[in-house]
């Protein structure tokens, strides 16, 4: 700080490292011929009027003229951590005068640290060190994930090239499957001879996926036939039929989904629903029979074109866990409401279900676990309902 007493500018400070005086002493005193040295130590021993203390600065102005600090050289601020500098003094201003290395030194904020190269500071020398590491490791993975798919892409470029048909649209990305999901199927040809195939799985979230593929269009794509927020049995068991209703060939072919919910309920989705291709929607038999908690299910479809008639069953084990059947039908002029059977024979708890053609018409052998442990046969027959004793037992496993 200075003072603009006419006699003279006295520079006081209390940090020793600050212009190199210690505190008490002036660090700089210029004397002009009316003026000693000693007139000034009298002056300093009258009492001062006004005394201001700064950041480490101590500034006395016994003339007590009032000092405007918003124009003081900005170079008496002493940093308290920045590295000493020499100084000389101006007559002039009665003032350390910054030298060249001192002004370049604040207009560059005084960085601190030490530099490498005059450049930059040790700390950042390191954190551009590490960078440039990271970059050359993401370089390198980059380039082996490129090389990779670069390899996947030209190979399934030539298995594309190799087929007739090619599908160019972007497929579902897949989905993760529950753990316990079971695995639905259908196969059929169109009128145009091309083979479809549908798969129906459970997701995570308990949404039924479907998975299509056909022979004109090779690849496998993927949509949800469930609405969130549907009642669905996480791990239900899943089983399937496709065929045209009522026997009619013109109709576009139906597909039937049956799952359980989480208490056991037999729910139908069907697609093409009320003959609008790509929906789905809940049929007849949703809500309308209840299975024990561990149930499986089978589909069963039967139809006839000379005369028209379709049949479609459900097998699964019952509340009581006996084996029940219910069943709908249908023909070229009318259609029936679904019926249940309650065969009355028990099975295992959580007994598998199977069936197969038995000769000709809807002659079915149904395979089926036994409360003893062993895998009993029964002859059942689709259009009367009729269901035989068992025509043959395994050994208990």
């Amino acid at each position: 700080m200075y003072s603009t007493h006419p006699k003279y500018a006295t520079f006081y400070s209390k940090n020793p490292q600050a212009g190199g005086a210690s505190e008490g002493q002036g660090t700089g005193c210029y004397q002009p011929e009316t003026a000693t040295c000693q007139e000034q130590d009298r002056d300093r021993s009258r009492p001062r009027e006004d005394h201001d203390q700064g950041d480490g600065i101590e500034v006395r102005y016994p003339s007590g003229i009032e000092v405007d600090r918003s124009r003081m050289p900005p170079w008496v601020e002493f940093d308290p951590q920045a590295p000493l500098h020499a100084r000389s003094v101006s007559k002039e201003a009665n003032a350390a005068v910054p030298d060249q290395e001192t002004r370049e030194s604040k207009a560059l904020g005084h960085q601190k640290g030490t530099r490498i190269g005059g450049l930059l500071t040790r700390k950042h020398f390191w954190v551009l060190v590490t960078l440039l590491i990271l970059a050359i490791i993401g370089a390198g993975v980059g380039g082996g994930v490129g090389a990779t798919v670069g390899r996947g892409t030209r190979r399934q470029g030539a298995e594309q090239g190799a087929g007739n048909r090619v599908n160019t649209t972007t497929t579902t990305p897949p989905s993760l499957i529950f753990q316990n999901s079971s695995v639905a199927a259908v196969h059929w040809k169109d009128s145009s001879g091309n083979k479809e195939y549908r798969v129906y799985v459970q997701e995570k979230d308990g949404s039924i996926l479907e998975a299509a593929w056909a022979s004109n269009m090779p690849t496998w794509n993927s949509s949800r036939i469930t609405e969130e927020g549907h009642d669905i049995m996480l791990g239900t068991p899943l089983t399937s039929s496709v065929g045209y209703p009522h026997a009619d060939s013109t109709l576009s072919l139906v597909k039937h989904v049956y799952y359980l919910g989480r208490t056991g309920t037999l729910y139908e989705r069907q697609s093409p629903f009320r003959r609008v291709s790509g929906v789905w929607g809940e049929e007849h038999a949703n809500g309308l029979y209840t299975t024990s908690n561990d149930s499986a299910t089978l589909a069963l479809s039967y139809e006839t074109f000379d005369p028209l008639g379709r049949i479609l069953a459900v097998v699964f084990q019952g509340a009581d866990s006996s084996l029940s059947i219910a069943k709908y039908t249908s023909n070229g002029i009318s259609e029936g409401p679904w019926s249940i059977k309650n065969t009355g024979l028990q099975l295992q708890v959580g007994s598998t279900l199977a069936a197969a053609p038995s000769g000709r018409g809807t002659g079915l052998r149904l395979y089926v676990a036994g409360t003893k442990g062993t895998m009993q046969v029964y002859q059942y027959n689709l259009t009367s309902d009729e269901i035989s004793n068992p025509i043959c037992e395994s050994t208990p496993y």
